[in-house]
């Protein structure tokens, strides 16, 4: 392993948070009641044409998560779409249809974007509030087909943890319609657990599209991007390796315990930042992957500084380009033989110093 690189991974649980506002789809018994204060939004329409604010392609979906993940409302609000709905003279109660402004006619379809928290509400463009997204850790969890009779009316419903200083993890979904945002969901106080049974979630989708067509490694991409931490450790494999009464150099094999001699074959991980070094089992920490993160890229490992495994699979965290260190996963068709944080590297940077060459899947972004 090279000597340039260490890893300073922090213990932590991934814990599915409060989720949002139900509505009619109630689907399992055990599912909690919906607040008595909540108003469901009722169809009034048909289903949305979405009128695009962005423009559609590869890696947009995942662009919004990032947003969303970053508390960055100017570039969430991008990919807001509204959808044409009758408005009406005659506004009889939270969650109905949109009320008619003056000089609108009874049914005129009215572009409107629609919003939950314990009651619910359609919003015009100059009504739109994402405010509510402006702070507090906000972390991607899944994405899922949305059921049917799930409203408001869409194709994916993007499902995350929002935390708050006082109030702790709350659940946040953001409704898609294609590639553009049509609604949002801020939450009423249920867990994720309680929302995916409550709305019956039950078909996971990959937002991503990345296959590379490696079972270890197309399950390693899976894990990372929706934060499943006990997915991770499972894909980890330990190698056997010295260890030694007095370590000397960077990288040098991992510290005997007091009740190991001097070159007792231990199982370890190797692990770097800058600097090398290795992990017992039992002691990776892992929650540098519960934080925002994306896919970049696949290559086949080349001969030199990092001789492990068959593939090299790379990440990077952050939002913006002053914030994009990468995240390597050293792999072989089994799992993770080894774990790279780079030295503040970009994804680029990493790849022109490991002169990475051949590509499986392709940079992404």
């Amino acid at each position: 392993m090279h000597t340039r690189l260490a890893l300073a991974l922090l213990t932590t649980s991934l814990a599915m948070a409060a989720i949002a506002c139900g509505d009619a789809n109630t689907r399992a018994p055990t599912a909690p009641a919906e607040p008595a204060t909540r108003t469901p939004l009722s169809p009034t329409s048909a289903p949305p044409t979405a009128t695009p604010t962005a423009t559609n392609g590869a890696g947009v979906i995942r662009r919004i998560i990032a947003a969303a993940e970053a508390n960055d409302t100017d570039a969430l609000r991008e990919y807001i779409a509204f959808t044409p709905t009758a408005c009406t003279t005659n506004v009889q109660g939270t969650g109905g249809p949109p009320a008619c402004r003056p000089g609108e006619a009874d049914g005129t379809l009215v572009d409107v974007f629609a919003v939950m928290d314990c009651e619910g509400h359609f919003a015009r463009a100059d009504e739109v509030r994402l405010e509510p997204l402006e702070s507090g850790a906000i972390v991607f969890l899944n994405a899922y087909r949305t059921p049917e009779d799930f409203y408001p009316p869409g194709d994916t419903v993007l499902l995350f943890t929002r935390e708050q200083e006082r109030i702790g993890k709350w659940g946040m979904q953001l409704i898609l319609t294609g590639e553009n945002v049509t609604g949002v969901r801020y939450g009423c106080g249920q867990s994720a657990a309680e929302l995916i049974a409550l709305h019956g979630l039950v078909a996971p989708i990959d937002v991503d599209g990345v296959t590379s067509g490696i079972a270890s490694v197309d399950r390693a991409v899976a894990a990372v991007l929706t934060h499943d931490l006990t997915a991770i450790e499972d894909l980890l494999r330990y190698s056997p390796v010295a260890c030694v009464a007095v370590q000397e150099g960077i990288g040098a094999p991992p510290l005997c315990l007091p009740s190991e001699p001097d070159g007792t074959v231990i199982e370890a991980l190797p692990v770097a930042q800058c600097e090398g070094f290795h992990v017992r089992p039992g002691d990776v920490q892992l929650d540098v992957f519960a934080e925002p993160i994306q896919f970049y890229a696949v290559y086949r490992t080349p001969p030199g500084e990092w001789p492990v495994g068959d593939y090299l699979v790379i990440f990077y965290r952050g939002f913006g380009e002053m914030e994009r260190a990468a995240i390597e996963l050293a792999m072989d068709d089994e799992g993770v033989v080894a774990i790279d944080l780079g030295c503040a590297m970009t994804p680029e940077a990493m790849v022109e110093f490991q002169r990475l060459t051949d590509a499986i899947v392709a940079p992404q972004g």
